[in-house]
């Protein structure tokens, strides 16, 4: 391999040196005190009377002022006006001086030059650099400044400004705008933590940086290469490392693309639903983590569609249940196929799950495995071709209201009543379900006007439509009379020829709509009860035809012939009649 014993260049970092001025006159310097840097230089002029610059002997105490020998040696002659002399001082420290002319000193003819201590870090040689301007904004912006004047040691390869010039138009203001982002990681990309000199170099090696990422050296006879970068300037030694002047920016390897859990099932073709419901649950972050295994049964779209779109509608809106949904088809750790037994039973987030072998086929409850194995960064995916419902996470009868898209508004309606939550609790209830079709029955203004004040008529007409107890259509019988939760009691009429059941004056279009806390039955008309007073409202005051409804509860002409008609008038009063 070949090895780096030697690179020539030009130095092109200059460090500057200051000169500073001291005046001086009766009785005085000024400044008397001064704060300089190693290297600069001070110049005395006398404007007035005859004075010197004394560094050697205390013209009051007769004692020595302890400075080195060489400002001894160049302490400043008697002069009188005009430029007496300059001195540069090469060490820190504190140096005391006066007039030794007659009293002038005691006068307070004296002075001091402090000399600070100069650091000469690898952040120093790149401020001190006429080309390296854009890196040192880069740095400062980054916040790196302090990082990079620590104890070290670091290898700095230090791009110059034509270097950052040959990025595309705009690429420069566009990191700066986000110097904590991709700037940061680029900068990073140009440090080594270590000190690697030029002499260490060899062709082939690779040389890690802070960014993570690794730099090819690669030496032939046009130079040193550094990637596609090459060495310029080699060997510039600072107190915690050393700077090789680049001539391009070294841009990180983009990192290899992601493959979590997450990435598995929204890349997917057949998985466009459970995506949306992992996105809506608020789990993206979480199947994206590296901090964490997991192995997903991962239901497709086909298996959520068997919800139909109002179910899965509500299914999607609901986060508390949606997220119980999706922590059921998760496990933590990675559970290969081959690590899946018959009769075995899973842990997932949200409970137990059941494994089971028919033939040559792999159940989860009652989900098929279709795909086995698909390995992420950070577990593993099997697609199922059924959506895994926790036992955990019943509907009581006030789920079923709010899922149903034909009951928005009786939704409404326990919601502002304060009701919903009771029908939540343990019950059980038996709900007559009034549709939206049914509430629009209700003459203009009526439920305006029953919501402004939901804890009055309101909550007492959807009492009228709850039984404390569970009523299935079976327990029913003809003339049966069910309680309602306000007292009032509602009448069961079976006509077993037409095979229809009213209750009271409204039809049951849908029956045993099961609940973990009762049951619901649609109902095509408001229960009303019989104390109802809303002066308001006409439908109380005045028996009104509505509409009129065949046996199946569908609303029809009611001149129809040859047909069971069902008139339905305001006050409640149902007439079922046959016209030829």
């Amino acid at each position: 391999m070949k090895k780096l014993l030697l690179l020539l260049f030009i130095p092109t970092v200059i460090f500057a040196q200051t000169s500073h001025e001291v005046e001086v006159g009766g009785f005085y310097y000024s400044p008397q005190e001064l704060n300089i840097n190693i290297g600069d230089t001070v110049n005395w002029t006398n404007v007035g009377g005859n004075h010197n610059v004394n560094f050697d002997v205390n013209s009051l105490t007769g004692i020595s002022f302890g400075n080195p020998v060489y400002l001894v040696d160049q302490s400043l002659p008697v002069s009188g006006v005009g430029f007496m002399g300059s001195i540069v001082f090469s060490e820190a420290g504190t140096f005391n001086y006066d007039c030794s002319v007659g009293y002038h000193a005691a006068n307070g003819q004296t002075g001091t030059v402090v000399v600070l201590e100069t650091s000469n870090t690898v952040v120093d040689i790149v401020v001190g650099s006429e080309t390296h301007t854009t890196l040192e904004a880069a740095v400062t912006a980054a916040g790196l400044v302090e990082t990079l004047s620590g104890e070290g040691p670091f290898t700095i390869f230090a791009p110059t400004d034509d270097a950052f010039a040959a990025l595309p138009e705009g690429t420069l203001e566009t990191l700066l705008s986000d110097p904590t982002g991709d700037l940061t990681n680029i900068l990073l990309n140009h440090v080594y933590s270590g000190q690697a000199m030029s002499t260490d170099l060899s062709d082939g090696m690779m040389v890690s940086t802070l960014y993570g990422d690794s730099l090819m050296v690669t030496i032939d006879s046009t130079g040193v290469y550094f990637n596609n970068a090459m060495v310029t300037v080699a060997d510039l030694s600072a107190d915690n490392g050393v700077v090789h002047v680049i001539d391009a920016i070294l841009l990180p390897s983009p990192p290899p693309p992601s493959n979590t859990v997450y990435d598995v099932v929204s890349n997917s073709d057949i998985h466009s639903t459970l995506s949306q419901a992992i996105s809506l649950a608020g789990f993206v972050d979480f199947l994206s983590s590296d901090q964490y295994t997991f192995t997903l049964f991962a239901p497709t779209d086909a298996a959520f569609s068997v919800f139909g779109e109002s179910d899965l509608a509500a299914i999607l809106t609901d986060l508390e249940y949606l997220q119980s949904v999706l922590k059921y088809h998760l496990v933590d750790g990675v559970l290969y196929s081959s690590d899946l037994s018959d009769q075995m039973v899973i842990s997932s987030y949200q409970g137990d799950l059941e494994v089971t072998f028919v033939d040559d086929m792999v159940y989860i409850n009652e989900a098929l495995v279709t795909v086995v194995d698909i390995v992420a960064d950070n577990g593993i995916v099997h697609v199922i071709d059924a959506v895994l419902v926790p036992e955990e996470a019943p509907l009581t009868v006030a789920d079923i209201i709010s899922y149903s898209e034909n009951h928005s508004t009786l939704k409404t309606a326990l919601n502002a009543s304060g009701l919903n939550e009771t029908l939540m609790s343990e019950g059980p209830f038996t709900v007559f379900a009034p549709t939206d079709d049914a509430f629009a029955q209700l003459p203009d203004g009526t439920l305006d006007l029953l919501l402004s004040d939901p804890t009055g008529q309101l909550t007492n007409i959807l009492l009228n439509h709850v039984h404390s107890g569970n009523v299935l259509s079976t327990d029913l019988s003809d003339q049966m009379v069910i309680p309602t939760l306000n007292n009032y009691q509602l009448t069961v009429n079976i006509d077993e020829v037409m095979m229809t059941v009213m209750v009271d004056n409204a039809l049951v279009t849908e029956a045993d709509l099961l609940a973990s806390n009762g049951v619901v039955h649609v109902v095509n008309s408001i229960l009303l009860p019989p104390d109802l007073d809303i002066k308001e409202s006409n439908f109380i005051n005045k028996d009104i035809y509505l509409y009129s409804v065949n046996i199946l509860g569908e609303k029809i002409d009611r001149n129809l012939s040859n047909q069971i008609v069902f008139d339905v008038y305001s006050s409640g009063r149902v007439i079922k009649r046959f016209k030829n």
